[in-house]
């Protein structure tokens, strides 16, 4: 396992269903850039502050947000995107 696959939960920041991704601090929102899934070692790291920067969909639009890790349910993944 390589990465991780963040899926919001209901009820929360995010849109219920849906997959976030990892956050840019230097403008995210640039179409050169692809989505990318947070990886394993990342994630250890917001993890143990409890709360994660992440890129995703809010009433459908593209968000960044720091939220509380426990919006999301976390999947393990090989897959980068």
């Amino acid at each position: 396992m390589n990465n991780v696959k963040l899926i919001s939960k209901q009820n929360e920041w995010f849109d219920a269903g849906t997959e976030v991704f990892e956050a840019y601090t230097d403008g995210y929102n640039s179409k050169n850039k692809p989505f990318k899934r947070i990886s394993y070692k990342e994630y250890q790291i917001w993890e143990k502050a409890g709360h994660i920067l992440a890129y995703g969909l809010r009433n459908g639009v593209w968000m960044t947000e720091l939220c509380p890790i426990e919006e999301f349910e976390v999947l393990y993944t090989e897959d980068q995107i």
